[in-house]
């Protein structure tokens, strides 16, 4: 017998209405990846931290730098019991406009501070120097190839001869409107040759956002 047309019209809306539950659960799964607890963030972001670190060795000098998302310095603040939800919501704003690295130095044969690495006629206050101040001014962040931006934020962390190493805190006010960002460093005192640091915005991506703050301890 065929079905007349109310019977095929109510046959459309069960499969109709069972088809949007299976779309809306699998939409329901994505949001729940993409906002996560802290400990999964923390896990998703080591398993992805080969994508969003980059090294070179030039001239027995190791630099490397580290995309650092803003959702790491949230999960410390948590850590410290310095959160809030207001520091949350500014965190949303940021996050949107502003992208940050950690860039390291390190001289693995020499072993020493790497400030007193004499690499070159310079002394250790002119290499402190450079390194605390004039750096900065060697940096730039490229995207898409076009487009240069400054560094907006840099500090140099010092560790009083604590670390061998050399840690620098890079950031910049920039659109996600991208597809690669090169980070381009002149490093004018242990090397002369420059050092440019691929990124791509979908690595990036790859990393989920946290949850609201009012989430986190359930």
């Amino acid at each position: 017998m065929r079905l007349n047309y109310h019977k095929k019209y109510s046959y459309f809306l069960r499969v109709f209405s069972f088809v949007l539950v299976l779309l809306l659960g699998a939409s329901i799964q994505v949001m729940d990846f993409k906002k996560v607890d802290p400990q999964k963030y923390l896990e998703i972001y080591t398993q992805n931290r080969a994508q969003t670190t980059k090294s070179e060795l030039v001239d027995n000098i190791q630099y490397k730098i580290q995309y650092v998302p803003l959702e790491l310095k949230l999960i410390q603040l948590h850590k410290k019991g310095a959160m809030s939800e207001s520091v949350y919501d500014q965190y949303q704003f940021d996050k949107k406009k502003y992208v940050e690295f950690l860039f390291q130095i390190s001289i693995p044969e020499f072993g020493g501070e790497f400030l007193k690495y004499e690499s070159n006629e310079t002394s250790y206050n002119q290499r402190l120097d450079y390194y605390s101040f004039n750096l900065k001014d060697d940096i730039r962040i490229v995207l898409d190839k076009s487009d240069t931006v400054l560094c907006s934020e840099f500090i140099f962390e010092r560790n009083f001869g604590s670390s061998p190493n050399g840690s620098f805190i890079l950031g910049a006010n920039i659109s996600n409107k991208y597809k690669q960002l090169t980070v381009i460093i002149n490093d004018r005192v242990l090397t002369s040759q420059e050092l440019k640091f691929n990124f791509s915005y979908q690595d990036f991506k790859k990393l989920p956002s946290l949850k609201k703050y009012n989430k986190w301890k359930k």
